[in-house]
């Protein structure tokens, strides 16, 4: 999985869920192969082993974070509210978390829980282009165009290939009637 060779790895982790395994290291199997599923593009099949991952290890931020993603992809939004909930609950330095659970309010509309959660994991991690491009997309959602340029520009300070942010930047840019620039 690490090489990203998914297909090959679900296979493994298919069969090693068919061997005799303990409660514990079913679940850390199920949370792996649930986070292929998702690299993999099926968020159904990874809701499914992520929830039953979490199921056995409540206290799993990867498992949880992870299950935000995908809720968030499915359209269960308040779930994956739930999910990402707890994973920052549980570990609040964990920027990855507060990232997703921003995702899933950004989703779901709540543009003042999004802002917060993209600071949080920015204050957390402020590498995180991701992040930094996520807060421009929550500013421009609230028209602060200038705040989401300057969000913009810090993914492509840390990503210059990022080409979301790009494209998000030049819409920003747009926005304020800056075609030059777009």
């Amino acid at each position: 999985a690490q090489s990203g060779l998914f297909p090959a790895a679900e296979t493994k982790l298919v069969a090693l869920l068919e061997q005799s395994l303990s409660e514990n290291d079913k679940a850390t199997i199920q949370g792996v192969l649930g986070a292929v599923y998702a690299s993999m593009g099926n968020h159904v099949a990874a809701v499914r082993e992520l929830s039953k991952a979490a199921a056995t290890n409540p206290e799993d931020v990867s498992v949880l974070s992870n299950l935000c993603n995908c809720l968030t992809q499915t359209g269960d939004l308040d779930k994956a509210v739930e999910a990402g909930r707890r994973a920052t609950e549980l570990n609040p330095g964990f920027a990855e978390a507060h990232n997703n659970l921003g995702n899933a309010y950004r989703t779901k509309g709540e543009t003042a829980a999004t802002g917060q959660c993209y600071r949080q994991s920015l204050e957390i991690n402020p590498g995180n282009a991701v992040a930094h491009n996520n807060l421009g997309l929550a500013l421009a959602a609230v028209g602060d165009l200038n705040g989401a340029v300057t969000s913009y520009l810090q993914a492509l300070e840390r990503r210059p290939d990022y080409a979301a942010a790009h494209g998000n930047l030049a819409d920003a840019w747009r926005g304020l009637g800056e075609l030059d620039r777009a």
